[in-house]
């Protein structure tokens, strides 16, 4: 189930080479923190945690290649204290 107040999630490029696109369509402005986590749950590296406004917003970031390895991955998005998890696959 979506989040309240979160509208759509976008991922792209995925898979993923080593930049990632997350494009969150929000009804109000919340806090957003978006965390990427293994297939263990354990967090791998953290990208955000701001404030967005209302509407569509776009957030770019960079994997830290040498440190993470290819694979299965999940994309928490938590907005608002809600918790909404997104697979993604990174690729060589």
């Amino acid at each position: 189930a979506q989040a309240p107040g979160l509208n759509t999630i976008t991922i792209f490029p995925n898979p993923v080479v080593s930049e990632l696109n997350v494009v969150v369509d929000v009804e109000k402005p919340g806090m957003l923190e978006i965390t990427m986590i293994n297939m263990n749950g354990q967090r791998v590296q953290k990208f955000s945690n701001e404030r967005i406004p209302k509407g569509n917003t776009r957030l770019t970031y960079y994997l830290d290649d040498g440190r993470i390895n290819k694979g299965l991955y999940f994309l928490d998005v938590n907005y608002n204290g809600k918790h909404y998890y997104k697979k993604i696959i990174l690729t060589p």
